[in-house]
């Protein structure tokens, strides 16, 4: 995780896939401003809720793994075919994919 984090550079527009990729989100060094993208359609992907803080869960806002998140002030949403379009369109400026069933040489299964 903390190896994926290492990738990360100030002012990058960043998507993250499920799993791994997601948790490297933790590991963003303070002071670093990145942009997250949720490839489900959203951009400005926040922390997940915090009750403490009066936040609640809105199931609008997900990311990739499916888990409630919030957005920070000046996210946007999108169709998901859109957030796709950005990957491969190159549009990103990092993309960190998850992988679900990978071999014991790393080799991805999708």
């Amino acid at each position: 995780v903390k190896r994926a984090a290492n990738e990360f550079r100030n002012g990058m527009y960043v998507n993250l896939g499920i799993g791994i990729p997601t948790m490297a989100s933790s590991f963003i060094p303070e002071g670093m401003h990145i942009e997250l993208q949720a490839e489900n359609g959203l951009m400005g992907l926040g922390p997940y809720p915090d009750p403490s803080l009066g936040q609640t869960a809105d199931p609008d806002y997900i990311n990739a793994g499916k888990e409630t998140v919030t957005a920070v002030p000046g996210a946007s949403t999108f169709h998901s075919s859109e957030s796709f379009n950005m990957i491969r369109g190159g549009h990103m400026d990092l993309t960190i994919l998850g992988g679900m069933q990978c071999s014991s040489s790393g080799d991805l299964a999708s």
